[in-house]
């Protein structure tokens, strides 16, 4: 897909203004509709992991299931566009941002949200369809600040293993990382792990997730940032029971949800039970105010304690209390739990507080906890990632021991620890959608900021190892596509890239195996044509050569031992050839011209015709040698008939004053003896095609 920028007009409609979002799958831009002069919102799929024929499908399916709900809760999209190399899913535009925002928030603006998309779930499976990845990422706000339940291209209908898109697992039930069919239960879940999100400002096991985790543990308790009423945080774990039915339904959601919003009591008519870290205790609803007088005497011991908190940080979500309505005995509160409390009950070790504590419904109180027990507390909630219980652990030892060093450091490291932890939140979340480069660059920048933060490091280890593998299988595909068109040098760059992360991959091996046969091929096809041209050009010498230099490489080439042993043979046989031709005087000796005459037989056996110019040559010249020195020519001997005459290459002739024969074209050597005479030792030369030749042969010189 080519890049999207500002200002590009797509499907003559719609022009691109600036991008909203950018996960692992797709990205979002704002966009205005010159049709219809409204602002709209454009979804685009990255084509990286798939083609526009596999976009277009999972887009039309978010579509018609958006438009088949037909609730006003849902975000309204329109059918997908394809203009070019760009596939693009338009959509409302939700002015008011995502549930994100609400991280950390008051329980009272979490609630409502939760109900509005409650009723948007039930009304889905009333269709038989299941959402399947309820995140703050898909649950929208318009501009009136209404809740639009967003992305429903990861749903399937009740009971169906199918769905074209995965979400987000955090999100996902133990059933749906499983495999398991699609259920209500998967979005109770899904809802469960939203709520837990938005009140505590991370998902269920963060930052340790892991699905086979999931799927054999309940979440840790939820520890909101803020006071919570016991009944919501109950809920919440109710909904991320590990068992699908061990959930409650959508509709007891909404009304223990819509229960709690209800039972919030204003000050003048007492207080609610609410949740943090490490405390608990239970105020009546509906106590009267002119009962609580005793919370004056409480004032003045914690002005001190007041004055300190004013100038510490932000109180944090531990600093709240934790009550189990109306069963077990309560622990006391500390001072510092009061003094961030709303109306809460003075500490029951207190004279007042012990005679109120009967008429407010406050069980006799344990030990209180020391100096030493809190600060163990916040070291132990330090190591184990809760900053928020660690926080309130280190101010609850400020009010014992306000200048204590330790505790001041401690807060001071749990408040820095908070805000490592939501930026490496951040880093998961981006990984959780894919977007593995954003989540390595948080990560990166985490470590720059803090080199010993431990889950940062191991986090930026397990993104780099994904990179590496999401690396790895790209190297592999395009090895795979190129050697699918042919393109041997771009796959054996691709295979040497991924050998470099795992060589020992099979695909990787057999890759590599397949570019050595094809080379193997090409060097075999091309010492094969070379030796071809060799000896087609009758270069005898070079081919074998060449052929020996090939088996040197690889001794079972038969194509090149075949080439050897053929080209062995015409050398030897040229060789013979052309030195006939360069001292042919040589023919006219018997065993020389019968020597000759087996050549000429192994070449004339051989020759293939215009394929062997040279051989052809040299057997034409070779034939017609051997026919001129096979034709007789006259030769007249004359003597004085006293001298014996002998031709050694045909014999005694004996006395006489003249004689003929009829010899072939050669040398011949001729003698003569006769008594008292020296002998003579004659040379006869006859060439061929010579017609006569005379020669005396006469001993004269006596003895």
């Amino acid at each position: 897909m080519a890049s999207l920028d500002a200002g590009r007009r797509l499907a003559d409609r719609y022009v691109l203004e600036e991008r909203l979002g950018d996960g692992g799958h797709a990205e979002v831009w704002s966009a205005q509709d010159e049709r219809t002069g409204s602002r709209v919102a454009l979804k685009f799929l990255h084509l990286t992991a798939c083609g526009i024929d596999e976009a277009l499908p999972v887009l039309r399916h978010e579509a018609r299931m958006a438009r088949f709900l037909e609730h006003p809760g849902v975000l309204r999209v329109e059918e997908p566009v394809r203009d070019g190399d760009a596939v693009f899913l338009p959509m409302e535009h939700a002015a008011g941002g995502n549930a994100s925002r609400l991280r950390g928030a008051s329980w009272r603006r979490i609630v409502p949200v939760l109900v509005e998309v409650a009723r948007v779930l039930e009304h889905a499976h009333s269709r038989g369809i299941v959402h399947r990845d309820i995140k703050p990422g898909n649950v929208l706000f318009d501009a009136a600040g209404k809740v639009r339940v967003a992305d429903f291209g990861t749903s399937t209908e009740t009971g169906s293993r199918d769905a074209p898109a995965n979400g987000s697992p955090f999100s996902a039930s133990p059933q749906q990382l499983r495999g398991d069919p699609a259920s209500p239960a998967d979005d109770v879940y899904g809802l469960g792990a939203l709520a837990y999100e938005l009140l505590t400002r991370y998902p269920p096991f963060y930052p340790h997730f892991d699905a086979r985790r999931v799927q054999e543990q309940d979440p840790p308790r939820p520890v909101p940032v803020l006071p919570a009423p016991v009944a919501l945080i109950d809920l919440v774990q109710a909904m991320l029971a590990r068992e699908a039915g061990a959930r409650p339904s959508l509709s007891s959601v909404i009304e223990e949800l819509q229960r709690c919003l209800d039972a919030g009591a204003l000050p003048e008519e007492g207080g609610i039970v609410v949740e943090a870290t490490g405390t608990h205790a239970v105020r009546t609803p509906g106590a009267p105010r002119s009962r609580q007088a005793w919370w004056w005497a409480l004032v003045a011991a914690g002005i001190a304690g007041l004055l300190l908190l004013a100038v510490l940080p932000e109180p944090s979500p531990e600093q709240v209390v934790d009550a189990s309505a109306g069963t077990a005995p309560a622990a006391p509160l500390s001072v510092a739990d009061a003094l961030v409390q709303d109306d809460a009950p003075p500490a029951a070790d207190t004279p007042v507080a012990a005679e109120a504590a009967p008429e407010h419904g406050i069980a006799a109180p344990a030990a209180v906890p020391t100096l030493a027990d809190e600060l163990r507390a916040g070291r132990r909630a330090l190591e184990e990632l809760k900053p928020a219980e660690a926080s309130a652990a280190f101010r609850r030892a400020l009010v014992l021991e306000a200048d204590n060093e330790e505790a001041l450091a401690g807060l001071a490291a749990a408040v820095r620890q908070q805000e490592l932890l939501a930026r490496l939140a951040e880093g998961t979340r981006a990984e959780a959608a894919g977007d593995l480069e954003a989540a390595r660059n948080l990560y990166l920048a985490l470590l720059d900021q803090q080199p010993g933060f431990a889950a940062a490091r191991s986090a930026l280890e397990r993104v780099a190892a994904r990179l590496a593998a999401a690396a790895f299988e790209q190297h592999v595909a395009t090895a795979a596509e190129a050697l699918r068109t042919g393109d041997v040098a771009t796959a054996q760059a691709a295979y040497a890239r991924a050998a470099m992360v795992r060589p020992d991959d099979a695909r990787v091996v057999e890759g590599q195996r397949r570019i050595a046969e094809i080379h193997r091929n090409r060097q075999n096809a091309a010492d094969l044509a070379t030796g071809t041209e060799l000896e087609a050009a009758e270069r005898w010498e070079e081919a074998v050569a060449h052929y020996r230099a090939v088996l040197e490489r690889d001794a079972g080439l038969l194509f090149a031992q075949e080439g050897l042993s053929r080209s062995e043979r015409r050398l030897e046989l040229d060789r013979e050839l052309a030195d006939y031709q360069a001292r042919p005087e040589r023919l006219t000796a018997p065993a020389v011209r019968q020597a000759a005459q087996r050549a000429l037989a192994r070449g004339s056996a051989t020759d293939t015709g215009d394929g062997s110019p040279r051989l052809r040559s040299q057997l034409e010249w070779l034939r017609g040698r051997l026919a001129m020195l096979s034709e007789p020519v006259r030769v007249e001997l004359t003597s004085d008939n006293n001298t014996e005459v002998r031709v050694v290459q045909v014999g005694e002739l004996g006395r006489f004053e003249t004689r003929e024969l009829a010899l072939p074209p050669g040398q011949y050597t001729v003698i003569g003896r006769r008594e008292g005479f020296r002998d003579v030792r004659l040379e006869l030369n006859i060439e061929p095609g010579q017609r006569t030749a005379a020669l005396a042969v006469l001993c004269t010189e006596r003895i």
